[in-house]
């Protein structure tokens, strides 16, 4: 607290007194003591003007050695600036003035704010956002040095001027981001190493994404066509009621400056985004004096928490009740509101006090009775007997003296107050030693401390591995977060003291601080810069897959590589592929080291390359690049000799088949049936012969043979027909270089390629037994005409002839 002196001489006669008028400066918002020197018990007027130009008129008395002392309350020196004093007899003209200046307080992290350009914005634009620093009347602080803070990585902050805070408080940002999502900015004051208490929440949106905002929730549905985002946004903490700070019991007449409405939730919490509007009415005085006119809206800087200067003023004596609603669009709403009672007392009404001798009006004003208090310096006031000597006394404790004015008010600061309960009362020393009523209120002006923090794991981790950070602090604290590499993270309170949160590691090789931030229910915060360390380690790059090579095929491009040399496992491969060598993009992930990328453009040349992923996560760099054009495979037509055909030799219980060799084939394939061009059986060889053995005589059997290429076509040649005999044999025509293939093939009989062994045998059989049935029962007769070749010991059937009975 400053004093300002004031000299004043010869207010007795004519001369005027200001020329020896000195004074000095003050912090706005404390009170201003002045001492001059008039005529004997005489009534002054002191005129004082206020840098906004409103001016102060007080009255002052001067004692029998002409001492004036008088005081100007804190509440007329809240704004920073110059203050010009004139002073005067009572009745007479005012003396040319003398100035003071009342410097701003210290930074208020309540008062001062943040206010973004827009709440939803393009992702392709810049945000604008001004920080305003400020004392608690809201006087500007300049030459401030204020950090913006992101809660996203992607964000990128700009300051003008360095962030130093201009002649009227502000410090200018410019914020553009790299992709669309939600960003909470926060203000640090470096100058004081301290944080703003309010935030500013913005949206950053793609050009196709729509917002819808209402009430006090934020909700944001974005939807996208060439993204998958969305995002919900919904305030937790919702208001359910507020809570009046208001004396039980005032003066009539009386101003007070105590009057705070505060908006809480269902927990009691402050709901600091609180922006409603409220409505504020007295029950039992229709004259009252109610601030703004009754209706107040909540502005950003509040906070959802509003104390009223020169807030209420009854008019008469009684019980009165206050009330409070929300009144949005005009509507009271009577499920969101509070009340309270006030008893109004004259001025020379009798007040029970702790030892009941109490003088007329003797009363505490501030603090009042349960109040709690964050700060340690608090001015004391009250109402006492006019000119009366008071006495402070503090924890039972006398720790101070003062004296009350003319009007009977007096007031005294007391400083560096500890944390805890207290209890306060005031005695007038005036012969009575009459007693106040004790006031008994808690301070809690300590930030909360940090009592231990680990981090899991505790060694070096890798970039974007989950950790966890445990704090443990007292119990329900206002709010707890870490930064880490420039993102501002919100713990969770899990149990009582313990606050927890999941994050994810730096993506960045680096050492990083963590900075630690606690906040209080009253207002109390704790920054702990660099209070620990995480290292995060490089991810072991895995070699490129070497070795890269191609096959080219009809519609499809074959891939195969060499597993690299690595210390880490492959976890898998990416492909990519693309018309050049500039326009690759990956199209699938094998664990494998060979693929088929079907699907392709017959004649069109693609160019493709491999990478590695380990197990870590980490990806190589690409393989060499390659390219492979897909075509359609040359015809290559099997065509058998002008007279190949199948032919065949029927014996007892068989048949040999032979047929002249076909270029590029690697398949025949024999179809069996006892009906033509109804097949129940075939075999399959690489050989130009086959025989086929176990069959029935006398039954007529036709076979078909179909070659296969090696591009997979296939060539049919003629059927023919043949039925064993158990003596003779029968022949087609044909038998170019028969003797020689019945004495080669003969002894062969096991090199029936396909469907053999005893499984195909039994099959054979069984559709054999089965053909016989329905011939028999089908009385087939066959007549033939046939003609002998002795010496080939063979039967030719030149004719066939079917009759059913």
């Amino acid at each position: 607290m400053k004093k300002l002196i004031i000299s004043l001489f010869g207010l007795f006669i004519s001369i005027p007194a200001f020329a020896a008028m000195q004074s000095s400066d003050g912090i706005a918002g404390y009170p201003v003591f002045f001492e001059a020197e008039g005529k004997a018990s005489s009534e002054y007027v002191l005129e004082i003007q206020k840098p906004n130009k409103a001016v102060i008129i007080l009255p002052a008395l001067s004692n029998s050695h002409g001492d004036i002392e008088t005081e100007i309350e804190g509440y007329h020196t809240k704004i920073a600036g110059i203050y010009s004093v004139n002073i005067a007899k009572k009745g007479e003209s005012f003396t040319p003035h003398s100035v003071f200046r009342m410097y701003p307080d210290v930074f208020s992290k309540n008062a001062s704010s943040m206010q973004a350009s827009e709440k939803s914005l393009s992702e392709s634009e810049a945000l604008q956002m001004s920080v305003f620093i400020s004392d608690r009347h809201n006087n500007p602080l300049a030459g401030h040095i204020i950090r913006l803070l992101s809660s996203r990585g992607e964000d990128t902050i700009i300051a003008a001027n360095d962030g130093i805070t201009d002649e009227k408080g502000f410090a200018q940002f410019s914020i553009t981001t790299k992709i669309a999502g939600i960003s909470i900015f926060t203000a640090f004051n470096n100058t004081v190493g301290q944080e703003l208490q309010n935030r500013e929440k913005v949206v950053f949106y793609e050009q196709s994404t729509s917002f819808s905002f209402g009430g006090d929730d934020l909700s944001a549905n974005i939807m996208s066509s060439s993204s998958n985002n969305s995002f919900n946004i919904i305030e937790n903490n919702i208001i359910d009621h507020f809570t009046i700070t208001f004396p039980d019991t005032i003066l009539v007449d009386d101003e007070q400056n105590f009057l705070i409405i505060e908006a809480q939730d269902k927990n009691n919490k402050t709901v600091r985004s609180y922006n409603g509007t409220i409505r504020i009415e007295i029950e039992g005085d229709d004259n009252a004096l109610i601030p703004h006119d009754g209706q107040y809206a909540f502005q950003e800087q509040d906070q959802g928490k509003k104390k009223f200067d020169l807030a209420m003023r009854f008019t008469t004596t009684g019980s009165k009740t206050i009330r409070v609603f929300d009144y949005d669009d005009g509507t009271i709403n009577e499920s969101i509101m509070a009340e309270k009672t006030v008893n109004v007392i004259l001025e020379n009404a009798p007040i029970q006090n702790n030892t009941g001798n109490n003088a007329d009006g003797l009363t505490i004003k501030y603090p009042t009775n349960g109040s709690q208090l964050s700060i340690k310096n608090i001015n004391i006031s009250g109402m006492a007997d006019k000119n009366t000597p008071i006495r402070v006394f503090f924890d039972k404790r006398e720790v101070a003296n003062t004296t009350s004015d003319f009007q009977g008010f007096f007031s005294y600061v007391l400083q560096n107050l500890r944390d805890g309960e207290h209890e306060l009362y005031v005695m007038q020393d005036n012969g009575s030693r009459s007693l106040s009523e004790s006031v008994f209120f808690t301070i809690d002006a300590s930030a909360p401390q940090i009592d231990n923090i680990t981090v899991s794991p505790n060694q070096t981790v890798l970039p974007e591995e989950n950790i966890k950070v445990s704090i443990v602090s007292e119990p329900e604290l206002d709010y707890v977060h870490v930064r880490l590499a420039g993102i501002l993270e919100i713990l969770t309170e899990t149990i009582p003291g313990t606050y927890e949160k999941n994050m994810l590691a730096p993506k960045a090789p680096g050492e990083y601080d963590g900075d630690v931030i606690l906040a209080d229910t009253m207002g109390n915060i704790s920054t702990n810069t660099a209070h620990f360390t995480l290292t995060v380690a490089q991810k072991e790059i895995p070699n490129a897959p070497t070795n890269l090579r191609s096959t080219a095929g009809d519609q499809n491009i074959t891939l195969s590589w060499d597993y690299p040399e690595t210390n880490k496992k492959i976890d898998f491969y990416s492909i990519f592929i693309g018309s050049s060598q500039d326009t690759l993009h990956m199209i699938q992930k094998t664990s494998a080291t060979q693929v088929q990328l079907t699907q392709m453009e017959n004649g069109k040349t693609y160019y493709v390359a491999v990478s590695a992923t380990n197990t870590e996560g980490s990806d190589s760099v690409f393989s060499t690049i390659i390219s492979a054009t897909p075509k359609a495979p040359e015809v290559v037509h099997t065509s058998a000799p002008e007279q190949n055909e199948l032919r065949g030799v029927a014996g007892n219980g068989k048949v040999t088949l032979y047929w002249d060799d076909m270029p590029n084939t690697n398949k025949y394939t024999i179809f069996i049936g006892v009906q033509s061009k109804k097949y129940e059986v075939q075999v399959s060889t690489e050989k130009s012969t086959i025989i086929i053995p176990d069959l029935f005589n006398d039954i007529p059997y036709y076979f078909e043979l179909k070659a296969t290429d090696n591009q997979g076509k296939q060539l049919s040649l003629n059927e023919i027909s043949l039925t064993p005999q158990g003596y003779g044999f029968a022949i087609t025509p044909s038998t170019k270089d028969l003797s020689q293939k019945i004495s080669r093939d003969f002894s062969k009989e096991k090199n029936i390629k396909g469907t053999t062994g005893p499984e195909s045998i039994f099959l054979i059989v069984f559709s054999f037994i089965f053909a016989w049935f329905v011939y028999r029962k089908k009385q087939y007769a066959t007549i033939s005409s046939t003609t002998y070749a002795p010496e080939e010991k063979v039967l030719q059937r030149t004719t066939q002839k079917k009759i059913q009975f």
